[in-house]
C-alpha cells in the first residue's frame, strides 16, 4: 500500500479510537478491505445481469427477424419465453439495485431493457 494510504488508515484509526492502536489500524484495514470486496461483487453482479439482459434482447431481435409473415408458431413460442426470461432479468435486476440501496430504478431498466409485445399469428 502507499504511504498517504496508510497514513488514511491510521488516522481513521484515531477518529475512531481516540488513538491509534494496532487493533484500531488492523479494523480500519479490514473494514476498507470487507468494502472494496463488497463493491466488486456489487460491480460483478450488476455486470453480468446486464449481459444476460442484452443477450435476450438480441436473441428476441433474431427471432423476430427470423419470424416471417406471418410469424410461424415455434417463433412465438420462441418469442414467448424469451420475454418471459426477459421479465425475471428485468426484476432481478430491479431487486439487486434496490438491495443495493438504489431507487427509483425501474424507469431505468424500462428505457434501457424494453420488452416488446408479443408476437401473434394472423389467424
Amino acid at each position: 500500500m502507499e504511504l498517504d494510504h496508510w497514513l488514511q488508515m491510521v488516522q481513521a484509526a484515531r477518529e475512531r479510537h481516540g488513538a491509534v492502536t494496532p487493533a484500531g489500524v488492523r479494523e480500519v484495514v479490514l473494514d476498507t478491505g470487507l468494502a472494496a470486496e463488497l463493491m466488486a461483487e456489487r460491480a460483478a453482479t450488476l455486470g453480468r445481469l446486464g449481459t444476460r439482459l442484452d443477450a435476450v434482447v438480441a436473441r428476441l431481435a433474431e427471432i423476430r427477424l427470423a419470424a416471417g409473415d406471418p410469424p410461424a408458431e415455434d417463433a412465438i413460442v420462441s418469442d414467448r419465453d424469451a420475454r418471459a426470461e426477459l421479465q425475471v432479468l428485468r426484476w432481478e435486476l430491479q431487486v439487486v439495485k434496490e438491495a443495493m440501496g438504489l431507487r427509483g430504478v425501474r424507469a431505468e431498466i424500462d428505457r434501457s431493457w424494453p420488452i416488446p409485445p408479443p408476437l401473434r399469428s394472423r389467424s
